[in-house]
């Protein structure tokens, strides 16, 4: 009776231990898998934050040329002439006529460019009357400054508000031409000064 109870004893402890082994391999087991998932993901999260940061690097590596090639193409060069016109009562001969439908070149002056947006952008010349300057492609309307030769050969006279209020025309910018632009300014009478007779 004691052998059977012995038995019993050993055979229960037997199946005890095999049970509780089996249940730490299915725990380590499933600790293992859920450590391998974190890791599963941690490396997909990396991933993903490697491919938006690569995208947003290239998306402004883009920007940056398109700026860049955007800025190149408004700095743009021409020059400046100027005409008179007659301001006389007398009728002129012929040849004195065409004298006043020359241009001539406005060296050493400063100009003032507005856009429709209202932005102004002022342009100086050199000796030969021409200029370069950041222009963005767009319309503008043509002023003049108190900054101008005053040599030049010009009926206009910055002491007349009048003139320096007055829109003298427009051109346009574009962004397929960087060279070549002519700006012409024409000058009538004197609109501070009565009419000649």
């Amino acid at each position: 009776m004691k052998k059977l109870t012995i038995v019993k004893i050993v055979v229960f402890i037997g199946v005890f231990v095999f049970l509780y082994s089996c249940a730490n391999r299915i725990e380590n087991k499933s600790s293992n898998t859920a450590n391998e998932k974190k890791t599963e993901k941690s490396a997909d999260k990396k991933i993903t934050e490697d491919i938006s940061a690569t995208n947003k690097t290239t998306e402004a590596k883009t920007d940056t040329k398109a700026e860049n090639k955007s800025s190149s193409n408004n700095n743009v060069s021409g020059c400046v002439v100027f005409s008179n016109s007659y301001c006389g009562g007398v009728m002129l001969p012929n040849d004195m006529q065409e004298g006043f439908k020359k241009t001539y070149p406005f060296p050493n002056s400063t100009f003032i460019l507005e856009g429709k947006d209202l932005v102004k952008h002022t342009i100086t010349t050199d000796n030969s009357g021409c200029f370069k300057a950041y222009l963005p492609a767009g319309t503008y309307d043509l002023y003049m400054t108190d900054k101008y030769s005053k040599t030049a050969g010009s009926n206009f006279n910055s002491s007349c508000e009048k003139w320096l209020e007055r829109n003298f025309g427009t051109i346009e910018i574009k962004s397929s031409q960087t060279k070549g632009y002519e700006i012409h300014y024409t000058f009538g009478c004197n609109p501070c000064e009565p009419p000649r007779p």
